[in-house]
This record gives C-alpha cells, sequence and structure tokens, in this order.
C-alpha cells in the first residue's frame, strides 16, 4: 500500500459501517497512526500492508456488503473456513483488509466484547495497546507502534485519549499468560527506548510510562484463575505461536 492512503481507506470504512448500522473498529499500524502524531516521524514511519478492523459479532452477516460497497472483494474460500472468526477482502485499488469478528486471536486472545463502544474510528488506546503487546515474538513494527503509543499518550484510567491502565489490568488479571506475554513486551520496549537512535525525544515518557503500567499491573488484584496458573509459570508454554499467516496475521 505504500502509494495508497491506508488512513483514509481506513477511516472510510469505518464511515461505510456506520451507516450501515455495522459496529466496526480499525485496529493496527493505520488506529496507531490516527492516534499518535509520533507514528509519523522518520523514527517511527512505516508502510502499512493492510488494513484491520473489528466488528461487533451482530454486525457478522453485513460486513459483506459494507465491504463489497468500499470496493472490497471477499476471499470466498477463507471466509467459508473462517468466517465465524475472521473474514478477508481484497481490491485492486486499495489492498488487503482484514475483518476480526468479536475478538483478535493470536498469541492470546483479546476479546472486544462490550469495548467496540469506547472510542472512534479506531478501538481504545488500551486495547490497541494489548493487541500489540500479546504478541510473544515481538517484530520491529509492532515495537514502534507500541513506543508511538507509550510516547504520545498518558496511563489513566479512561478511554479519552490515554492508555486505560482498568482496562489493561482487567485483561491481564484474570489470565496469567498474557500478563505474562504483556509484560515481557514492555521488558522488550522498555530496553528499545533506552538504546534504539532516534528515540531522545521521546525517551523519557516512554520510559515513565513503561514503568508506571508495571507498577500498576503488578499491584493490581489477580484472579484465583491467574493465581494457579502463575505456580506453574514458564514451565508450561502459556502462548500459541502463529503457524499459518493468513490465519494469525501480524496486524499491519
Amino acid at each position: 500500500m505504500d502509494e495508497r492512503n491506508p488512513i483514509g481507506i481506513g477511516v472510510k470504512l469505518i464511515d461505510a459501517a456506520d451507516a450501515g448500522n455495522v459496529t466496526a473498529r480499525l485496529l493496527g499500524g493505520v488506529a496507531v497512526a490516527i492516534h499518535s502524531t509520533t507514528a509519523g516521524q522518520p523514527t517511527f514511519k512505516r508502510n502499512y500492508d493492510d488494513v484491520d478492523i473489528v466488528i461487533d459479532k451482530r454486525s457478522r452477516k453485513r460486513i459483506d456488503t459494507v465491504c463489497m460497497d468500499c470496493g472490497f472483494l471477499p476471499d470466498t474460500e477463507f471466509n467459508n473456513l473462517h468466517g465465524l472468526e475472521r473474514r478477508t477482502y481484497y481490491s485492486e485499488e486499495n489492498g488487503k483488509l482484514d475483518v476480526f469478528i468479536g475478538e483478535f486471536a493470536m498469541c492470546h486472545t483479546i476479546s472486544f466484547d462490550g469495548r467496540l463502544d469506547a472510542d472512534h474510528p479506531t478501538v481504545s488506546l488500551a486495547d490497541l495497546l494489548l493487541t500489540k503487546a500479546q504478541i510473544y515474538e515481538l517484530n520491529r513494527k509492532d515495537a514502534f507502534d507500541l513506543l508511538a503509543i507509550l510516547a504520545d499518550h498518558p496511563i489513566g484510567t479512561s478511554d479519552d485519549e490515554m492508555i486505560n491502565v482498568e482496562r489493561i489490568n482487567a485483561v491481564c488479571s484474570k489470565d496469567w499468560g498474557t500478563w505474562r506475554t504483556v509484560t515481557k513486551t514492555l521488558d522488550t520496549v522498555d530496553d528499545m527506548a533506552r538504546t534504539e537512535p532516534g528515540l531522545e525525544a521521546q525517551r523519557d515518557a516512554i520510559l515513565a510510562r513503561v514503568a508506571e503500567l508495571r507498577e500498576e499491573m503488578e499491584r493490581a488484584p489477580k484472579s484465583a484463575k491467574w493465581k494457579m496458573r502463575a505456580k506453574v509459570g514458564e514451565r508450561k508454554i502459556w502462548y500459541e505461536l502463529p503457524e499459518d499467516p493468513d490465519r494469525h496475521p501480524t496486524m499491519a
């Protein structure tokens, strides 16, 4: 999508979804770019391979119409096999579109039940951070998306242009595996903020916010299930590794 306008494409899709009574929000790098001006700076700037959106489960039967109205044709074979959880569309002009239905499942599963009204046209910053931070084998693209989010947004207790720690804890304090991967990711981001060139202007803010988020996650009350799984710890694998890139994509 080097010569395309993925942000414009994404916003157009959400506008069309709104008009079609479909609850949809942007995910991935496009959503990060909408929220974070830092994502457009030279150290952070990158191409976006596709557009990712999530819809609520009630909208599944209506999403084909919205996508086709925007010039995206369904991958019929893939959608017939996986259409209850994820759907894929293509456009010669606009590239690839991935649609996640109700949840994002990769190394861990992030449910969006009751969360899609938290922001518009993207998912909330906390949910955006979770979908990136749940990646066990974090690549540079996703790491820099996280760095951009943390550079531009404070930790707080609402979804109004801040990273809602209550949402982070609601997910991570119930499931030790998700908590462990997210904290591992935050360690990686912390290390990158300290060592990567070109981050001097953002370094202090990123490090302070990573430390604050880690502290809040550490002291949050944990569920009985979390505590039982924590006793096993890393002796048992706690994450899934995507085997089929078409089934479990790294988000654009």
